[in-house]
């Protein structure tokens, strides 16, 4: 009988314990933030896909799950259905990008709205795929 316990324990604990960190990692990265500014809604996915292996949004990096579409109006990101709770899909036009630096590391930070919203920090690779990316 206890181990029927532990079960029903684990199914029911393990879910709000994962929820509340999926939640507040949205909050204190800034994908909440962006998801209140550019959340694409029931946008239609377009453009082409990268599966990114790093991903930085404020101080939160998301390694080896986002997936993003670059097309020629700017840019979605998601993450799996698993981490979606207060992380939707995000959509952001490229004028929304106030600017772009080089990451000391060699990759690049997007800064995203005016006044800024959020950072985005990814690997050169990827930001390479951005209409007019200049870097080498």
């Amino acid at each position: 009988m206890l181990w029927l316990f532990v079960i029903v324990a684990f199914l029911v604990v393990f879910p709000l314990i994962w929820s509340l960190v999926v939640l507040l990692l949205a909050h204190v990265g800034g994908w909440a933030r962006l998801a209140k500014h550019y959340g694409a809604g029931n946008r239609t996915v377009t453009g082409t896909a990268h599966a990114i292996s790093s991903l930085r949004v404020g101080i939160v990096t998301y390694r080896f799950i986002v997936t993003m579409h670059v097309s020629d109006d700017g840019f979605f990101l998601e993450v799996p259905w698993m981490f979606q709770l207060g992380q939707p899909r995000l959509f952001i036009p490229w004028h929304s990008i106030s600017s772009r630096q080089r990451h000391w590391l060699g990759g690049e930070v997007l800064h995203v709205g005016s006044p800024e919203v959020a950072r985005i920090t990814m690997p050169k690779g990827v930001a390479l795929t951005f209409p007019g990316s200049s870097h080498p």
